[in-house]
C-alpha cells in the first residue's frame, strides 16, 4: 500500500477582535469570550461567515453536507468548515458522536460531494491559522493506504478518519509549508500559542527552520532554549 503524502495549503489567519465581540455580543468580560470561541463547534460559525466574505462565496443550507459554495476563483466549488481543537475529523456529520462510527463507503460519499475542508485552529483563538486539505489528496491517501479487508492503515489518520492535534501540526503543517510560511504563522499568534505549536516539532525540525531562516545559535542549545530563540527572533522581525 502506497499513498500519496498528505499535503495541506495555508490560506490565511483570520484575527478577531475580542473587544468587538465582548461589546457586541454582551460578554462579562474578555476572558469569556476567549473560553467561548475556542469551542471549535461555536468559532465554526465564525469563520463559515467570515470566510464566505472574504471568498465571497453562499453560505449553504444547514442541511446540506457542506457549509460554503464559493461562485468562481481557485476555490470555486463546494467546502466543508471545520475547526482544530484535540482532533479534526473528516467523516459526515452523522457519523460523529458518542456510539456512531464511519467507514470507507461513508467517507468515501463524503469526498465526492465537496472540494475539500477549510480547517482554523480553534484553540488558536482570536488569531486563527486556516488551512486548505483539498478532497482528491485526502481520497488518494486514503486509498493508498486501506488495506484488503477495507481497514485504514494510515500512521496520519485514525481508523476514524480523523487527525489529532499534535500530527495536524507535526504531520502536516510542517511537512506542506515553508518555514517563512510556519513563521508568519507564528509571528501573528499570540506568544504562549506559538510556544505550544512550536513544542509539537521536533528538535531536528527547529533546528532546520532556525537555518532556513539564517538565524546563528549557539550549539548544543536544549529544544526550549531553541524555541524561546525562534520566537524572539521572529517576533522581532515584523
Amino acid at each position: 500500500m502506497r499513498g500519496r503524502d498528505l499535503k495541506v495549503k495555508f490560506f490565511d489567519i483570520l484575527i478577531f477582535d475580542t473587544k468587538k465581540l465582548e461589546k457586541c455580543l454582551e460578554f462579562g468580560n474578555e476572558k469569556e469570550v476567549y473560553r467561548y470561541f475556542s469551542d471549535g463547534r461555536r468559532l465554526s460559525f465564525l469563520l463559515e461567515i467570515r470566510l464566505a466574505r472574504i471568498l465571497n462565496a453562499e453560505l449553504a443550507h444547514p442541511n446540506k453536507g457542506y457549509d460554503l459554495i464559493v461562485k468562481s476563483g481557485k476555490l470555486q466549488g463546494k467546502w466543508e468548515v471545520r475547526t482544530l481543537t484535540e482532533r479534526v475529523y473528516f467523516s459526515p456529520s452523522k457519523d460523529v458522536g458518542y456510539g456512531r462510527a464511519t467507514n470507507k463507503d461513508s467517507i468515501d460519499k463524503k469526498l465526492s460531494e465537496i472540494n475539500g475542508y477549510i480547517i482554523g485552529d480553534a484553540y488558536l483563538f482570536p488569531s486563527v491559522p486556516v488551512f486548505i486539505l483539498y478532497s482528491s489528496d485526502l481520497k488518494c491517501h486514503i486509498d493508498g493506504h486501506t488495506n484488503s479487508k477495507g481497514e485504514l492503515e494510515s500512521d496520519i489518520l485514525t481508523k476514524n478518519y480523523t487527525i489529532t492535534r499534535s500530527k495536524f501540526w507535526k504531520k502536516l503543517v510542517y511537512h506542506s509549508l515553508s518555514e517563512k510560511e510556519i513563521a508568519k504563522i507564528i509571528r501573528l499568534l499570540e506568544y504562549d500559542n506559538a510556544k505550544n505549536i512550536l513544542n509539537y516539532f521536533t528538535k531536528k525540525d527547529i533546528l532546520n527552520m532556525t537555518k532556513k531562516l539564517d538565524m546563528s545559535l549557539k550549539s548544543g542549545m536544549k529544544k526550549n532554549e531553541l524555541i524561546k530563540a525562534l520566537l524572539d527572533e521572529i517576533k522581532l522581525k515584523t
